[in-house]
C-alpha cells in the first residue's frame, strides 16, 4: 500500500495531479495571470480615467459614469478573478493532497463557463445574422462577391464556435479530472490532448503576431512618422512596449499551462508504468 488513501490505484494519479497543478510551473502560471490580470485592470481604469476627463471638458458630470464603469469592469472580469483563486487553491490543494479540497478546480471549471458560454453564444449570434443578411443586405446593396465574402466569414465563425466549444470542454474534463482526483483519490482522466494541441497552436500564434507587428511598427508605421517630421522613439517604445505585454504576458501565461498539463499526463504514465 501506499502513503495515499485508496492504495496503488490512486498513486499514478495523485502523483500526476501533485507533480503537475502542485509544481512552481503551475504556481508561475498563476502568477503570470495575476499580473495579466492587474494590468488588464489598470489599463481599463486609465482608459475610465480618459473618458471621465472627456466628459468634464463638456461640462458633463462624470460621476456616476465613473463609478458604474468601475463597476463594470470588476464585473466584466469576473470570470478572470474567479479563475485566478481557482488557480490559486488548485496549486494549494494540489500541493498539500491531505486537505482533499477540489474547491480550486471547480472555481476554474465555472470561470470557464463564464468566460466561454457567452462568447460561444456571441460567435454563433454574428454567424447567424452574417447568414440571415447576407442575401437580403449585402448581395443586393454590395454584389454577389461581397455576399461570397460575408458567408466565409459567417463558416469561419461557425468554425471558430466550434473550436472554442471543443477547447471549453477539455478545460472542464481537466480540471473536473483533477478535482475529483484530489476529493476521492482517483477518478483520472488526464489533461485533455485537444486543450494541449490548441494551447499550442495558440502560443505560435501570439509570438508571431507580436514579433510581426513589432517589425510593423519599426518598418512601416515609424518610417512614416519620421517622414512626418515627428520623433518616432515615443511611438515605438509605446507600441512595442506597454502595449506588447498583453499579449507577452499571455504568451508566458499559455505557455506555462501547457507544460503544466504535459507534465500531468506525462506523469501519470511514467508513474502508472511502475505499479
Amino acid at each position: 500500500m501506499s502513503n495515499f488513501e485508496g492504495g496503488q490505484a490512486s498513486v499514478p494519479a495523485r502523483t500526476a495531479v501533485q507533480k503537475s497543478f502542485g509544481s512552481t510551473v503551475y504556481l508561475g502560471a498563476a502568477i503570470v495571470f495575476a499580473v495579466s490580470l492587474i494590468l488588464d485592470l489598470a489599463t481599463a481604469q486609465a482608459n475610465l480615467e480618459i473618458v471621465n476627463d472627456i466628459l468634464e471638458a463638456f461640462s458633463i458630470n462624470s460621476s456616476s459614469v465613473l463609478s458604474g464603469g468601475m463597476g463594470g469592469i470588476i464585473i466584466a472580469r469576473l470570470p478572470k478573478i474567479l479563475a485566478l483563486a481557482g488557480m490559486l487553491l488548485a496549486w494549494n490543494a494540489a500541493k498539500n493532497m491531505e486537505s482533499k479540497s477540489g474547491t480550486g478546480f471547480t472555481l476554474l471549471q465555472v470561470a470557464t463557463c463564464l468566460t466561454y458560454i457567452p462568447m460561444l453564444l456571441l460567435i454563433g449570434l454574428g454567424a447567424l445574422v452574417l447568414v440571415a443578411a447576407g442575401r437580403e443586405v449585402f448581395a443586393n446593396n454590395f454584389g454577389e462577391e461581397a455576399e461570397a465574402a460575408v458567408m466565409r466569414i459567417a463558416v469561419g465563425l461557425f468554425v471558430a464556435m466550434i473550436l472554442s466549444l471543443v477547447y471549453m470542454i477539455g478545460l472542464m474534463k481537466t480540471y473536473g479530472s483533477c478535482g475529483k482526483v484530489v476529493k476521492t483519490l482517483d477518478g483520472w482522466k488526464g489533461a485533455s490532448v485537444v486543450v494541449i494541441v490548441i494551447n499550442v497552436i495558440s502560443i505560435i500564434g501570439r509570438v508571431f503576431g507580436i514579433l510581426l507587428f513589432g517589425i510593423m511598427v519599426k518598418d512601416v508605421l515609424a518610417p512614416y512618422i519620421e517622414r512626418m517630421g515627428l520623433d518616432p522613439e515615443p511611438i515605438e517604445k509605446l507600441f512595442t512596449g506597454v502595449s506588447a505585454m498583453p499579449g507577452i504576458l499571455t504568451a508566458v501565461y499559455l505557455i506555462l499551462l501547457t507544460m503544466t498539463f504535459i507534465k500531468a499526463n506525462s506523469e501519470y504514465k511514467k508513474n502508472a508504468k511502475t505499479l
